[in-house]
């Protein structure tokens, strides 16, 4: 690892990142006329989602489990639309309209990826070191959707028999090839460095919406507690040692 690495990666993790909010941020001011700022969570998951499904359709011409995302986005933007005045917003100020929490998301992103540095390179020397088994599998199905477009369990070549299609993972792992293909950058990086970060990065501006919305009623206010709390909701939820894994009700992740 060099610190020419540590800046290339950087510098695509936050094009990534500016390229699915921009997306989101289009898709939601035209199906939410509204002149606010607290709408990034909103934005950051469409993007996630809007990217990996139009790659995925392009990619494997159509036959794709997350075709799907079309029908449920025409639904959203329809909805949004009923539920909006016409001629409520003024599509042009929406879009010129960025959202608080901009500055955190982004501090939020920088330190996923450091530590997600940890995940690829050693600390004590910087050399590579082995990926666990799942981010190993899952990044060389990045690199067959990437390659091939087709989606199954079993990329081994060797073997006859194919393993179907699950849906489990399958909008990270084409948004993973989606980065890996844009950026020319190996599926590893792809996955670990750019894709997990940006999900993660997603769901830490859940938690600081979740909390503006549990207090709305009370104080309107925005201010830095939000974001503490913010972060305080998302390590509760990705780090497992943080809740007795023992009870039944609380056996999740992030995911």
């Amino acid at each position: 690892m060099t610190v020419e690495f540590v800046l290339k990666y950087y510098f695509i993790l936050i094009i990534s990142f500016l390229l699915i909010y921009f997306l989101g941020h289009f898709i939601f001011s035209i199906a939410c006329r509204k002149k606010e700022k607290n709408f990034l969570f909103h934005k950051l998951t469409i993007g996630l989602i809007t990217l990996p499904t139009l790659f995925a359709i392009y990619n494997s011409m159509g036959i794709t489990v997350l075709v799907i995302n079309v029908a449920l986005a025409m639904f959203f933007i329809n909805f949004k639309k009923q539920n909006n005045k016409p001629g409520s917003g003024n599509l042009k100020i929406q879009f010129l309209t960025f959202d608080n929490g901009l500055a955190p998301a982004l501090i939020a992103l920088t330190l996923l990826y450091l530590s997600h540095l940890t995940l690829i390179f050693s600390i004590v020397d910087g050399g590579h070191i082995i990926l666990i088994s799942d981010y190993a599998y899952y990044s060389r199905t990045a690199g067959y959707l990437r390659d091939f477009g087709i989606e199954n369990r079993n990329i081994e070549y060797i073997l006859s028999e194919k393993g179907g299609v699950t849906a489990y993972h399958y909008l990270e792992l084409w948004l993973a090839a989606c980065l890996s293909k844009v950026f020319n950058i190996h599926s590893q990086y792809a996955l670990v460095l750019i894709t997990y970060c940006l999900i993660y990065t997603g769901i830490y501006t859940g938690a600081v919406y979740l909390n503006r919305e549990l207090k709305k009623n009370h104080n309107k206010s925005i201010v830095w507690t939000d974001y503490v709390l913010g972060l305080c909701i998302f390590l509760v939820s990705v780090f497992k040692f943080l809740y007795p894994s023992n009870i039944d009700i609380l056996k999740t992740d992030v995911w």
